[in-house]
């Protein structure tokens, strides 16, 4: 697998030649938590590409990556390694994106997965990518939600895998990119230094 450079977006490249485009920005410092947060959007540019915040280092995907899921896998366990951020891995799913930001939260091992919706049906069908990736899994990343719209159709799907959903109705994230962002930020990393006490 190749990583190349290109501008703006940089990609990845497997030895079938199929690409994933994407843009990282690493910390603008580095801490003793230096999270790598992927961020999942529908529309192009809410977050800006050159968007840093904090400790966080940010990959921003082009697209849903559910085809190139596993290229994208490919590309999380290398910034893991060249960034030492490996058991420190989240994921934000923008609206009409929480079943990318679920998945890949799923694949990659997640610490924690923010949506602000759950925008579509959660399937308990061995014919659903999500489905049968949960299947595998060890552990299932802690869920935030800011709304909890659909959160009763998706029931049964939570139930089966006994994923704790946590609701938060914090109205400071009711903004536009990138202040929404940041907040998530801060919610994250306060929720990851509540759970470590």
């Amino acid at each position: 697998m190749a990583i190349q450079k290109e501008t703006p977006l940089s990609y990845i490249e497997n030895k079938f030649k199929k690409k994933l485009y994407y843009h990282f920005t690493p910390a603008p410092f580095i801490s003793n938590f230096s999270p790598l947060l992927i961020v999942f959007q529908d529309k192009e540019g809410s977050v800006p590409q050159d968007f840093e915040y904090k400790m966080w280092n940010v990959l921003i995907p082009k697209g849903p990556c559910i085809e190139d899921r596993m290229l994208l896998q490919e590309l999380i366990e290398d910034l893991e390694e060249e960034y030492d951020c490996a058991g420190h891995i989240y994921c934000y799913g923008g609206d009409g994106m929480g079943y990318s930001a679920v998945l890949h939260g799923i694949l990659a091992d997640a610490n924690a997965v923010f949506i602000d919706t759950l925008d579509m049906k959660l399937e308990t069908s061995p014919e659903d990518i999500l489905y049968t990736e949960a299947q595998k899994s060890q552990r299932f990343p802690l869920l935030y939600l800011h709304h909890e719209k659909q959160l009763k159709q998706n029931d049964m799907f939570l139930k089966f895998f006994n994923i704790k959903v946590t609701i938060d109705r914090n109205d400071d994230l009711d903004c536009k990119m990138p202040n929404r962002l940041e907040k998530v930020l801060d919610c994250l990393a306060r929720m990851k230094y509540k759970n470590v006490e």
